[in-house]
């Protein structure tokens, strides 16, 4: 286990993830997402996708694959590859499970979200993938190397009279990462370049 600055991430064999019950109950709707590593030669790329613009929540938003907890889902890994499958059409099979951070709570859709690191094998995010057109309409990569420690602006969101901040990641085509997904980013980032994640790959 790896504690840094109150993110915590924790590393697990794939059989022993945490199973829902064994999380803190939440009064927000529990969620799960993949953080999808693709190896290409020495380089590491994190994958990103943009959400058609007609979705009710988060429509047009960059995010990682994930969704809502189902019922028969046993944890936040099985309900991540379950809808990362469903997503971009990638087999659990493929997914080798590295750790799951700290929760990230949604301020307007009301998600308490779980997400897992993975790292892909066997798989390339150019020619293996197939991208649900009802909830992909497309997606970015970004090399691991590339992305900055710490976001460099923030997006100012007012919600019932409330102000929020959050972090705000420009990928190199232009698209911008804010919100959940950006805070994901951050705790990752800061996660793997301050632990020992690269032992994985």
């Amino acid at each position: 286990m790896k504690s840094t600055e109150g993110n915590r991430a924790y590393s697990f064999m794939a059989a022993s993830f945490p199973r829902w019950e064994e999380f803190p109950l939440h009064k927000d709707r529990l969620s799960a997402v993949l953080v999808p590593l693709f190896k290409k030669g020495k380089d590491v790329q994190v994958l990103f996708l943009e959400r058609p613009l007609f979705l009710k929540d988060h429509g047009g938003e960059m995010c990682f694959p994930g969704g809502e907890r189902e019922v028969n889902d046993r944890g936040p890994l099985e309900t991540a590859l379950r809808e990362t499958e469903e997503e971009i059409g990638l087999s659990p099979q493929f997914v080798q499970p590295v750790c799951i951070m700290s929760p990230q709570h949604t301020v307007k859709s009301g998600f308490t979200i779980y997400p897992v690191a993975g790292v892909i094998r066997g798989r390339s995010p150019l020619s293996d993938l197939r991208f649900s057109p009802g909830e992909v309409a497309d997606f970015a990569l970004w090399s691991l190397d590339s992305i900055p420690d710490n976001s460099q602006t923030y997006r100012v969101l007012h919600d019932n009279g409330k102000i929020f901040e959050t972090p705000q990641y420009t990928l190199p085509d232009g698209r911008i990462i804010w919100g959940a997904t950006a805070f994901i980013l951050r705790r990752f980032i800061y996660f793997i370049r301050k632990g020992d994640m690269y032992s994985c790959f």
